[in-house]
């Protein structure tokens, strides 16, 4: 078992990551210094969309995706504050079928037990992270990963944010801008003398872009991308980058 400042070190680490393949590699890192290879953190939203990053044998991982699997793993019980739990295909009762294909097609590829710790990130949002093969983990160990779990998607969420905030353009970025004020769609429309349906139309690509299903939801990303640099508000005050493309009304 490492030492609780080794492990400390690590998370600062972790959140010293400046891509999204830096900080894989250093979550890895992390898993391999509790002598754990396999393991997996799944984001599942409320709108069933799904990111994670594994160590799962890859065809396994291909197949669970493409069947969507992930909506009715037993192992993430959606919306369910538990404490961490260890399994296997005898830990669950009153299995469906579907459920009973998904466990014995998992055993096929060697996926046959583990732990399971939920990692609560918000109202729309339910991870979970599994250690394979770790029945019964030390606490030390499931304090020390839940923690990094948590930091993972901060992280994570923080560099995708700012990856999406990129493919803005000049006027899709001084909408967000204004409506990170909390302006009304109106109130955007005078201030940059597009019509409403024009800032609708603006706010749709943008949270497509952003990868959100509600505008709140992409005005978290936006402040989330902009934080440590200039406030999101003021447009005046803008990367030249953004102000330096094209804008399309």
């Amino acid at each position: 078992m490492i030492k609780r400042r080794q492990a400390e070190n690590w998370l600062g680490i972790l959140k010293e990551s400046t891509t999204v393949d830096e900080l894989n590699k250093r979550f890895v890192d992390i898993f391999h210094h509790y002598s754990s290879d396999r393991f997996s953190i799944v984001k599942i939203s409320i709108s069933q969309k799904i990111d994670f990053f594994e160590t799962y044998p890859p065809e396994w991982v291909d197949h669970y995706v493409r069947n969507k699997y992930y909506l009715i793993d037993p192992v993430f019980p959606w919306g369910k504050m538990i404490l961490p739990f260890s399994w296997d295909i005898e830990a669950f009762d009153n299995l469906t079928l579907l459920q009973n294909q998904l466990f014995h097609q998992a055993h096929d590829y060697g996926v046959t037990k583990g732990t399971t710790i939920p990692l609560v990130l918000g109202q729309h949002d339910q991870s979970y992270l599994t250690i394979l093969d770790t029945i019964n983990p030390h606490p030390e160990m499931v304090h020390a990963l839940s923690f990094a779990g948590h930091i993972y998607w901060n992280v994570k969420t923080e560099l995708q944010s700012s990856q999406s905030l990129s493919s803005l353009t000049r006027r899709e970025y001084e909408v967000m801008a204004l409506k990170s004020q909390g302006k009304p769609i109106k109130v955007v429309a005078d201030n940059l003398a597009i019509s409403e349906a024009t800032v609708v139309f603006h706010l749709r690509n943008i949270r497509q872009k952003l990868n959100a299903t509600t505008v709140e939801q992409a005005l978290f990303l936006f402040g989330v991308a902009m934080s440590g640099t200039e406030s999101p508000g003021d447009v005046t005050q803008s990367k030249s980058s953004f102000f330096n493309m094209p804008s399309y009304d």
